[in-house]
């Protein structure tokens, strides 16, 4: 799993020419919330941002994508029926309590399978302090029993990893 902010900003690395082409700017969601694949800022490239598909992506993790050629970059249509927003990715900004009533955080990024696209999990924020000190912690996304309209809602025994 990677969280979806942690991909913005990293090269992406072409392997057949061992070179560095460009940057992952967005990632791109079908309707259901699963990721397509990233909008990418291509070096020499005037026309705008291009679309690179997941399943082209031969890994990704927080400090590089790697592709195997620059054919694996499309133009921008390719991602039609995509967007840059989604469901889940409203899901940024909501409280999250456990079904008892006690308070967990704020969702701050998403997490998906680098191999499937699937939205597998969030990452919960307790405010600057908890996060200096403890760090931020994650929650499953099969952990949430309820989404309202400003709020998530987990199980009392929905585990924070």
């Amino acid at each position: 799993m990677i969280r979806a902010m942690a991909t913005e900003g990293i090269p992406i690395i072409c392997m057949r020419d061992d070179c560095r082409i460009g940057y992952i700017d967005t990632p791109v969601y079908d309707k259901d919330g699963k990721v397509l694949g990233f909008l990418a800022e291509i070096k020499g490239t005037l026309l705008g941002k291009r679309f690179i598909s997941l399943n082209d992506i031969l890994k990704i993790d927080n400090k590089a994508c790697i592709i195997y050629s620059e054919n694996c970059i499309k133009k921008r249509r390719y991602a039609a029926g995509g967007s840059k927003s989604c469901k889940q990715k409203k899901l940024i900004g909501k409280r999250v309590s456990r079904s008892s009533g006690g308070g967990v955080g704020v969702v701050r990024d998403i997490m998906f399978n680098t191999e499937t696209g699937e939205i597998e999990g969030l990452e919960v924020s307790r405010g600057l302090f908890d996060d200096i000190s403890m760090g931020r912690r994650s929650l499953l996304l099969r952990d949430c029993t309820e989404f309202g309209e400003d709020n998530i809602i987990i199980d009392d025994n929905g585990e924070l990893i």
